[in-house]
Parts: C-alpha cells; structure tokens; sequence
C-alpha cells in the first residue's frame, strides 16, 4: 500500500491510497486517517519521556514506557492510600482529643 498526502497551503489536505483518492479534509484529519490505515495505536501519556523533557529522555522501547507508567501508577496508588490513612488518623486523634471532625 502506497500512501501520499497531498497538503494545501490552507488547512486542507489530500490523501491518496495506491494512486487513488481515499480522504479529503483537515491535514490533522488525514493524519488520523494514516492512523487508521497503518494501525497506529495512540496513547495519549507523557510515559515515554521516563520523567524528563528532553528528546535524549525518550524510551527506547515500549516496555520502558510500560513499566515507567506502572510505576508512577503504583506511586500514585500508594500516596492515595497514604492520604487516606492519614485523614483516617487525623479523624481519630480529634475524636480523642474531643473535637469534632471539619
């Protein structure tokens, strides 16, 4: 499969699937469009920077992206609970100090 895209100096764009006109619109419209086609799958996450903000901190690899997100998701896991626990504590001590809770 031969994909070309045609871009106007507009906002419009062109694109063609083997020679033949397969999509009209928007150039962001078309690029979703060679998405589809190709199967690309997006992932809207800043995962693949591992932390940083630099071209140089991108993954190399899928999986690194992968555990780097399971990671911050464990991390925000565990502060959520930590939260809870805390509020949990807080609640109790101004039971026993005979305050009501705010």
């Amino acid at each position: 499969m031969k994909l070309t895209m045609y871009q106007g100096s507009e906002d419009w764009s062109a694109l063609y699937v083997d020679g033949k006109l397969n999509y009209v619109g928007d150039h962001y419209n078309v690029e979703e469009r060679i998405h589809e086609l190709v199967g690309v799958e997006i992932i809207q996450s800043d995962g693949f920077l591992l932390g940083g903000n630099y071209r140089e901190d991108a993954a190399k690899t899928v999986e690194e992206v992968e555990a780097f997100d399971r990671a911050a998701e464990e991390v925000a896991e565990s502060a959520s609970n930590l939260r809870e626990e805390a509020a949990r504590l807080l609640a109790l001590a101004n039971q026993l100090e005979g305050k009501s809770s705010e």
